[in-house]
């Protein structure tokens, strides 16, 4: 691939803070599939090197992972202002303004310590 598509994986790469599978590349906006398919053989795994600290971030911070729209960010922020930390994924399992495919795709990045 060249530099254009190598740029725009690192980018949402550094948004998500790391690829937890190699399936996540083909996310990538505007790479097309057949790319993905060519490249999917040769990629590794990154480890994640920025977890969401659900129990501290901000709303504007969680808003940047692409994974969470800023009303679910608002949601999160909300609830944890009600009810206090977060203490696992039970807790946001609670959040009706999630869906089930957002907090499936979020829970690998989060951390819960206080």
């Amino acid at each position: 691939i060249g530099p254009a598509y190598a740029a725009k994986i690192v980018r949402f790469r550094e948004l998500l803070g790391g690829f937890i599978s190699v399936e996540q590349v083909a996310e990538t906006r505007h790479l097309p599939d057949s790319t993905y398919q060519q490249i999917a053989p040769q990629l590794t795994l990154s480890p994640i090197f920025r977890p969401l600290l659900i129990n501290e971030l901000s709303v504007d911070s969680l808003a940047a992972h692409p994974y969470i729209d800023r009303k679910s960010a608002q949601a999160m922020v909300a609830w944890r202002t009600q009810n206090g930390p977060f203490s696992g994924f039970e807790d946001l399992s609670k959040l009706y303004g999630l869906s089930a495919e957002t907090k499936d795709k979020i829970k690998p990045y989060l951390v819960y310590k206080q």
